[in-house]
C-alpha cells in the first residue's frame, strides 16, 4: 500500500450518472433534463482546401487525407468506425469530391463573403478558408443501439446534416439553415449517393408542434430569472435565486421533453428501423442543436448490448493499473497528467525547442523524470513481472469470454449476434494486444536492454499518446 495526498477536491453539483458536455467543434448538447447519448453514426466533416484530396475530421481528432491513418487505428481501438473514416475518403477522392467542392465554393462566393465580412466585423479574425459538410458514418448495420437495414447501409451510409464555412474561428459559420446551404447540402447528396456502393442521406426533418403551454411556461421564467441569470454576483439571495430557477427549468424541461417523445415514439427510422434512437432539434436562427433521447430505455439498451465490452474495458483497467503500480512503481509523472505535461513543457523551455522530434523523446523525458524518483527493478525481473501479470490478465479474460457464451445460449441474457461477435472480437484483439506487448519487453530484456519505454508506451495508453503527439512531438512533411 502507498501514502497518497490528495491535493484538492472540488463540490459539484450534479444530480444524475450522466455527465454534462460540450462537443468540440460543433454545438452544445444537454444532459439531465434534455439529456444527451453518442449519436448511432461517428460524427465527421469532410471538406477539400487543395481541391485534390478529400480531408476528413472526426469530432476530437485531426483533419486527415490519408485513410492509411484511419485503417491503423481499428486494431488498437476494436472501433471499425476508424474504417469507415478511411472508406469515406477514398470513396469521396473516387467520385471527385474535391473538385466538386471547389466548384460549389465558387458558385456561392458572393454569398460566402458577404456572411465572412459580417463574422469579420464581430470577431476581426474571420476569413474564407472553405466548406465543410457535416454527417454520421454508418459503416455497419449496428452502430450503437439500434439495428439497421443492411440495404439502407450498403457498403457504408453518410447522413449529412451541417454545411458550415470555415473562417478560421472555433466554430465556424453556420449556413445549414440558409436556403443555399439547404441547396448545397441536396445537391451534394444528388451528386455522390450511390459512389462506390455507398449510401449518401440527407438528414430526415420530422414535423412536431410545441406545446403552446410549454412556450409560454418558458417565456415567463425568462421573464422573471433573466436579470438572475445574467448576474455575475455571488451573495446569498443571488445564489438562493439562481438555484431557484435552475429546478424550475428543469421541470420544464422534463414536460417539454415527455411531450416531444410521445409525439415521435411511433417513428420508423428511415435507415429501416422501426423506432429512432432520438431526436435533433435545431434553432434555426443560431444553428445550435441538441438531442432529446429516452434516458431509461436509452441506457438499459445501452448497458445490454454493452455488457460484455465494458467488463473488459473495467479488467484492461486493473491490469493496467498493476503495471504502474508493481513495475512503474507508481511514479507521480505516470500518474498525474498535469505532472506529464509540466515536465514535458519544463524540459522542451529548458533546451530551447518547441516540440520534440518523435515520441521516444517524450517517453525518455518522462522516464528519466521518474528514475530521479523511484528504483526501477533491472530488465530481467520486469519481463517476469509483466509476465505473470499478463498471465492472471489472461484467465480474467478467459473468465468473461466464457460468461459471455453462456449467456448467449440463454434466450433470457441473449444480445444480438453482431453485438456478440464484436465482443468475442475485442475479447481476442486483446489476447493479441497484450501478448504482444509482453513478448517485446520479454525480447527487449533478453538483449540486455531497458524494456521500461516500451511499458510506458503501453500503460499510458494510445489517447495519451496521442494528445502528446499533437501538442509536443513535430509534424513530418508529407
Amino acid at each position: 500500500m502507498r501514502n497518497c495526498k490528495i491535493k484538492s477536491i472540488k463540490k459539484i453539483k450534479h444530480d444524475s450518472k450522466r455527465y454534462d458536455l460540450t462537443i468540440e467543434d460543433t454545438h452544445n448538447f444537454f444532459s439531465n433534463s434534455i439529456n444527451v447519448s453518442n449519436c448511432d453514426g461517428q460524427n465527421t466533416s469532410i471538406f477539400s482546401p487543395d481541391g485534390k484530396n478529400t480531408y476528413l475530421k472526426s469530432k476530437k481528432g485531426r483533419p486527415t487525407k490519408d485513410p492509411s491513418e484511419l485503417y491503423a487505428l481499428v486494431e488498437p481501438t476494436t472501433n471499425q468506425g476508424f474504417k469507415g473514416m478511411g472508406d469515406l475518403i477514398k470513396v469521396m477522392n473516387a467520385a471527385g469530391f474535391p473538385e466538386w467542392i471547389k466548384n460549389i465554393e465558387k458558385l456561392y462566393k458572393s454569398e460566402f463573403s458577404a456572411l465572412v465580412a459580417k463574422a469579420k466585423k464581430q470577431n476581426n479574425i474571420s476569413k474564407f478558408l472553405g466548406l465543410s459538410l457535416f454527417g454520421e458514418i454508418f459503416n455497419g448495420t449496428q452502430m450503437n443501439l439500434l439495428v439497421y437495414s443492411p440495404e439502407k447501409i450498403g457498403r457504408g451510409a453518410w447522413i449529412n446534416f451541417g454545411c458550415v464555412i470555415r473562417d478560421g474561428s472555433a466554430s465556424g459559420i453556420d449556413i445549414s439553415t440558409t436556403k443555399f446551404g439547404q441547396e448545397i447540402m441536396h445537391e451534394f447528396v444528388d451528386t455522390f449517393n450511390g459512389s462506390s456502393g455507398w449510401k449518401i442521406y440527407y438528414k430526415q426533418m420530422i414535423d412536431i408542434k410545441f406545446n403552446e403551454m410549454f412556450i409560454k411556461g418558458l417565456q415567463n421564467f425568462i421573464d422573471e430569472y433573466r436579470d438572475v441569470i445574467k448576474s455575475r454576483k455571488r451573495n446569498p439571495v443571488i445564489t438562493a435565486k439562481k438555484d431557484e430557477a435552475r429546478k424550475k427549468l428543469q421541470i420544464l424541461l422534463r414536460g417539454f421533453k415527455k411531450d416531444i417523445l410521445k409525439q415521435v415514439d411511433k417513428t420508423v427510422s428511415f435507415l429501416g428501423n422501426t423506432e429512432i434512437e432520438g431526436l435533433v432539434m435545431r434553432n434555426m436562427k443560431t444553428g445550435a442543436i441538441i438531442k432529446i433521447v429516452d434516458t431509461g430505455k436509452f441506457t438499459e439498451q445501452n448497458l445490454s448490448n454493452w455488457a460484455g465490452t465494458e467488463e473488459l474495458k473495467d479488467t484492461r483497467r486493473t491490469f493496467v493499473s498493476s503495471i504502474f503500480d508493481s513495475i512503474l512503481k507508481g511514479a507521480d509523472v505516470f500518474m498525474l497528467k498535469g505532472k506529464q505535461i509540466e515536465k514535458l513543457g519544463d524540459y522542451l523551455a529548458a533546451a530551447g525547442k518547441r516540440r520534440f522530434k518523435t515520441m521516444e523523446e517524450v517517453f525518455n523525458v518522462l522516464y528519466k523524470d521518474a528514475a530521479s524518483e523511484v528504483q526501477f527493478d533491472d530488465a530481467d525481473t520486469i519481463a517476469k513481472n509483466i509476465r505473470a501479470l499478463a498471465d492472471s490478465y489472461y484467465e480474467d479474460i478467459h473468465t468473461l469470454e466464457k460468461k459471455m457464451r453462456d449467456q448467449q445460449k440463454d434466450s433470457a441474457t441473449k444480445i444480438t449476434d453482431q453485438r456478440y461477435n464484436s465482443t468475442i472480437q475485442a475479447i481476442n484483439v486483446e489476447r493479441r494486444k497484450v501478448e504482444e506487448f509482453v513478448s517485446n519487453v520479454e525480447k527487449l530484456a533478453l538483449a540486455e536492454q531497458n524494456p521500461l519505454i516500451r511499458v510506458i508506451q503501453y500503460a499510458l495508453g494510445g489517447k495519451a499518446i496521442e494528445e502528446f503527439k499533437n501538442r509536443f512531438v513535430q509534424v513530418k512533411p508529407k
